[in-house]
C-alpha cells in the first residue's frame, strides 16, 4: 500500500500488537444466551465463537423484523435506556470483590467498546452483517505481556489496524467544541495515552452515558462529512465495491487552510498533503475488479471505509472509580478488522490464549454470572 513504514508513529503513544488466535469453541457461531425485548429491538448476549479476550461477552441489537441497526441514534429511547444499563450494569459486575477474586482481576481494566460503520456493507466489514455490536471485555493486568510493537509490521499489514489518517483524531476531533457534551465529559491528558479521552464529569447513569454516545456519533458524523468534502472529489458514501477519489490538491494549501476544521493546525496542512499523495490511488478497474468472490481478500486490504466509520470505548481501571471515554474517526484505514481499541492508560493490542477447553469454560462462566447478575 505505501512506499514507506508510517512515518507518523512519533506522534502516537507505545503500540502493541498480539495476534489473536481461535479459541477451542466449536465452529457454529455466535451463541446468543440471553434477551431483552424492548418493543421494537431485541437486546441479546452473546458468546462469541472467536472473541479478542479470554473474559468477553458481546452485545447485538436487532429489530423484531430481523434487521440490523447500526447505529446507536436508531435506536428508541427504550432501547437505548436498557443498553446502557448493560454498560453501567458490566462496570458494577466487574468491580464486585467477587468477581475480581474469582477471574483473577486485580489490576486489570474493564473495556466496553462498539464499532459503528453504516456504509460499508459491500465488503469484508463485519459492521456490514452484524449491525450494531458492542464489546464487553476484561483485561487481566497479565494481558500486558508478550506483546511485539507495529514498528515490525509492513505498510500493508499495519494498515489493516491503524487509519494513515489517524493523527487527525489528535487534532481535530474535540468533543468538547460541542455545547452539548461540553458539560458531561472532560478532556484527561495521561501518559503513553490517545487522543480524544474524556473522563465524565458526573455520576454516570444510564441517560447521561445515552446522551454522550448519540451526541459524540452526531459530532463526529458531521467532522467526517466536513473531512470528506475537503479529501475526497465525491460524495459520501462511496459506491458498491468503490472508494472515493481524492481531490486534485493542486491549490492543496487554500482548500485546507480555508476549512474551519485544519484552521487551528495549520502547521498540520504540509503533513497532511504528503500522506495524501502516499495514499494508493487505485484505477476504476481495478476497484471494480474486487467485486469478484475470488478478490475478496484483495477488496478487504485495499478498499477503505464508504463513509463515517468511527470506534466509541467506555474503559477504566477495575478498582477505581474514574471512567473513560473515547472516540476515533477512521477515515482511511482499510475495513474487515475490529479494531477494538484500548484502555487509555494501556497500549492497543488484542490478547491471545492457548486455546484450552480450561479458557471456554472460564468465559462461559463469567458471561453466566453476568447474566445472573441482571437477572
Amino acid at each position: 500500500m505505501f512506499s514507506r513504514t508510517y512515518s507518523k508513529l512519533d506522534l502516537l503513544p507505545s503500540i502493541y500488537f498480539i495476534p489473536r488466535i481461535s479459541y477451542d469453541v466449536p465452529q457454529t457461531g455466535d451463541h446468543t444466551l440471553f434477551q431483552f425485548c424492548t418493543g421494537n429491538f431485541v437486546i441479546k448476549i452473546v458468546n462469541k465463537r472467536t472473541p479478542h479476550t479470554q473474559l468477553e461477552l458481546m452485545i447485538c441489537v436487532e429489530r423484531l423484523d430481523g434487521t440490523m441497526p447500526y447505529l446507536l441514534t436508531e435506536l428508541d429511547d427504550i432501547t437505548l435506556h436498557v443498553l446502557t444499563s448493560l454498560y453501567l450494569e458490566f462496570i458494577k459486575f466487574v468491580n464486585l470483590p467477587s468477581t475480581i477474586n474469582t477471574y483473577s482481576l486485580h489490576g486489570g481494566f474493564f473495556l466496553i467498546t462498539g464499532n459503528y460503520d453504516k456504509y460499508t456493507n459491500d465488503r469484508g466489514s463485519i459492521q456490514g452483517t452484524r449491525g450494531i455490536h458492542i464489546h464487553f471485555l476484561c483485561y487481566p493486568s497479565v494481558s500486558f505481556s508478550a506483546a511485539c510493537t507495529y514498528a515490525v509490521m509492513d505498510a500493508e499489514h499495519l494498515l489493516r489496524y491503524f487509519d494513515p489518517l489517524y493523527f487527525i483524531n489528535q487534532f481535530c476531533v474535540n468533543l468538547k467544541h460541542d455545547a452539548r457534551l461540553r458539560h458531561l465529559l472532560e478532556n484527561v491528558t495521561l501518559p503513553n495515552t490517545y487522543p480524544n479521552c474524556y473522563v465524565f464529569q458526573k455520576q454516570l447513569d444510564a441517560p447521561m452515558l445515552g446522551a454522550v454516545l448519540c451526541k459524540s456519533a452526531d459530532y463526529i458524523t458531521n467532522l467526517y462529512q466536513q473531512l470528506h468534502t475537503i479529501l475526497y472529489a465525491s460524495n459520501f458514501p462511496s459506491s458498491m465495491w468503490m472508494r472515493s477519489a481524492l481531490n486534485d490538491f493542486t491549490h492543496y494549501e487554500q482548500i485546507l487552510r480555508a476549512s474551519s476544521v485544519f484552521s487551528r493546525h495549520k502547521d498540520l496542512v504540509d503533513i497532511l498533503y504528503q500522506d495524501l499523495l502516499e495514499l494508493p490511488k487505485l484505477p476504476p478497474a481495478v476497484l471494480s475488479s474486487y467485486r469478484h468472490p475470488n478478490n475478496i481478500t484483495q477488496a478487504e486490504a485495499y478498499l477503505t471505509y464508504n463513509g463515517p466509520a468511527y470506534t466509541q470505548s467506555v474503559s477504566g481501571l477495575i478498582g477505581k472509580h474514574t471512567i473513560y471515554f473515547r472516540t476515533e474517526l477512521l477515515l482511511n484505514r482499510t475495513s474487515g478488522s475490529a479494531s477494538v481499541n484500548t484502555h487509555p492508560l494501556g497500549n492497543r493490542y488484542y490478547t491471545s490464549s492457548d486455546g484450552s477447553k480450561v479458557n471456554v469454560a472460564l468465559r462461559e462462566s463469567f458471561i453466566d454470572s453476568f447474566i445472573s447478575s441482571i437477572k
